[in-house]
This record gives structure tokens, sequence and C-alpha cells, in this order.
């Protein structure tokens, strides 16, 4: 599963924060499929992303802090490089395997 930091629980573009982002949509990386969860740990986002699953995430900005917080959880990251991906782009570069990996 594919964590997408989104900054509301509709939007369908990856938000440019990370760690405060209000909510992530899982996306399941086989499907294409989605759904919205909040955030309940702003402060510990990627605890709270282990504890659902989530085995990937992106960001907006490849300058995150967060890269030895994944790698401790056995998280990949993946970037974005500045770019305003919609969710469904996110998935198609994923199924190419375009997806920029840090």
């Amino acid at each position: 599963m594919l964590a997408i930091p989104i900054n509301r629980q509709d939007a369908t573009t990856l938000s440019d924060k990370y760690e405060s982002v209000p909510y992530f949509a899982l996306l399941d990386q086989e499907t294409g499929a989605f759904n919205v969860v909040s955030n309940k740990l702003q402060d510990k986002s990627v605890e709270f992303l282990k504890s659902l699953g989530v085995d990937a995430t992106i960001t907006y900005s490849d300058k995150e802090d967060i890269s030895q917080s994944l790698t401790n959880q056995e998280i990949t990251l993946y970037t974005a490089k500045h770019q305003y991906l919609t969710i469904e782009e996110i998935f198609i570069k994923f199924e190419q395997n375009t997806l920029n990996k840090i």
C-alpha cells in the first residue's frame, strides 16, 4: 500500500507537506483503488502509516527529513520532484516503474 499525503479529505493531488498533513490517500498499488484516512498522529506520521500496513509513500520534495524514519520502519520512499501529481498519475507512474525512489 502506498501512502499519499493530501491536504483535504476530498483532495486528489499530492500535498507539498508531509509530517503535518491532515490526510493520507492509501493507494492499492495493484488495483489503483484508494481510500482516505485522517492522519491521527500528525507528529508521528511514519509510525501511524506503519500501523496501517503501508510499505511505500511519496513526498512532494526529495528534501524531506523523514527518510531515516521511513528506512527504520522499512517503508520505501518516493519523490514527486516538486510536481503536484494526482493520485491517478502516481498510480500510473508506479505501474510503469517511473516513480523516483529515494
